[in-house]
């Protein structure tokens, strides 16, 4: 059984974890050694595509997301709505242009369902 978690509520959590040291979304550095959860998961799951996150921005991490089409074996993973783009819109974009702007309606489309 799968545990349900409310990413918008971790998103907005100013927890710190110790050991890191990233940049704040406001362009500071988190106190020395400690960030908030939010940058981790931003850091871990940002689609190199759009800068949005994989598999989406309301579910960040919750399963795997698109491949992107401009390798063969699709091993770039991007967002939904990025793999979207690629399939029905764009298409492939070299690697050298990312990232790049997205249709809005493409992240509403992609938005989980409840």
């Amino acid at each position: 059984m799968t545990e349900n978690v409310d990413f918008n509520a971790l998103l907005n959590n100013t927890t710190v974890t110790p050991g890191l040291d990233l940049q704040t979304p406001e362009g500071g550095h988190a106190a020395e050694g400690q960030t908030r959860h939010a940058d981790l998961i931003r850091k871990a799951y940002e689609c190199p595509r759009c800068l949005h996150l994989i598999p989406n921005d309301d579910m960040p991490g919750a399963y795997m997301g698109a491949g992107s089409r401009i390798t063969e074996d699709r091993s770039i993973e991007i967002c939904s709505a990025c793999g979207t783009d690629e399939a029905m819109g764009n298409g492939p974009v070299p690697r050298s242009a990312w990232p790049v702007h997205v249709d809005p309606s493409l992240y509403e489309m992609n938005k989980p369902r409840r």
